[in-house]
């Protein structure tokens, strides 16, 4: 028999949640940029397994360089950040 679980669900989901809000609040630009991409493209974005991989906005990238870039919106986003975040589960 599996031992109990020690992770509240409920509260990971309202996280989540909260984090996705936030997220999504933080991001004007590329909200608009997403809605005018879904009257051309299925989903919005160019291919469907990048819409279902991850459960928030597209990243829109405006500039690179190196190992990190700057998203729309002017968040600076690290490769490895990134990697991490929609690796973790």
């Amino acid at each position: 028999m599996p031992a109990p679980s020690l992770i509240d669900h409920a509260r990971v989901r309202e996280l989540k949640q909260r984090e996705d809000a936030r997220f999504h609040a933080a991001r004007p630009l590329s909200l608009a940029l997403w809605q005018r991409a879904q009257a051309v493209m299925p989903n919005g974005v160019p291919m469907a397994w990048h819409r279902s991989s991850y459960h928030h906005l597209p990243l829109w990238v405006s500039e690179g360089l190196g190992a990190r870039f700057t998203d729309l919106d002017a968040y600076l986003v690290a490769w490895r950040e990134l990697l991490e975040a929609l690796t973790a589960g």
